[in-house]
């Protein structure tokens, strides 16, 4: 222990339990919920059953602060009673996978129903994307929000060329700007 949970770890604050989803071909498990209470646990068993849908899985619950060795399946198995318990650590198994050999993870995770998706909830699909990345037309063909494109635009008085000096600022924005983030990792 040392790590006391507030309000003394009433279950029913929903801060008494941490659930993994755990892969019975290797002992190979990952979390689900960080904190929850058994009424939760259903939810956290087809979450683990979607997350991984070509292995077969088991949600195990743990109690917070406790170790995976005393995390109990929800038919009352330990997980080290697991004959496979920790066996990932020793040995790679490619044939015990949560995806399919040559599966993508969108490939993997489409073949369950979203359980996170609630309704009004706007989901994008391949098919949408493209849909909404195409730039928006209005009705008299130009591109909306776009003014009428004169016929004869009128060219630019010759002292505007001139009239500013340049900035070094105006050198920055013309640059283009790279994003750099964090490489996101999917589980194994």
């Amino acid at each position: 222990g040392g790590n006391q949970v507030l309000g003394g770890g009433d279950p029913s604050l929903g801060s008494g339990f941490k659930t993994l989803c755990v892969r019975t071909c290797d002992g190979y498990y990952y979390p689900i919920s960080f904190a929850t209470s058994p009424a939760r646990f259903g939810e956290d068993e087809q979450t683990c059953r979607a997350t991984c849908p070509a292995a077969e899985v088991a949600l195990y619950s743990v109690r917070t602060g406790e170790d995976v060795r005393q995390a109990v399946s929800m038919n009352g198995r330990v997980y080290t009673e697991l004959p496979n318990a920790f066996r990932y650590r020793q040995q790679f198994d490619a044939a015990c996978s949560c995806r399919r050999p040559g599966q993508s993870w969108a490939d993997a995770m489409g073949q369950s129903k979203d359980l996170t998706v609630e309704r009004g909830d706007i989901i994008v699909n391949e098919e949408r994307s493209k849909a909404l990345s195409q730039p928006k037309t209005d009705p008299r063909g130009g591109r909306a929000g776009a003014p009428p494109a004169a016929a004869n635009p009128a060219p630019a008085p010759n002292n505007a060329i001139n009239a500013a000096p340049s900035s070094p600022a105006a050198n920055i924005e013309s640059r283009s700007i790279r994003t750099v983030g964090p490489t996101p990792y999917p589980v194994r």
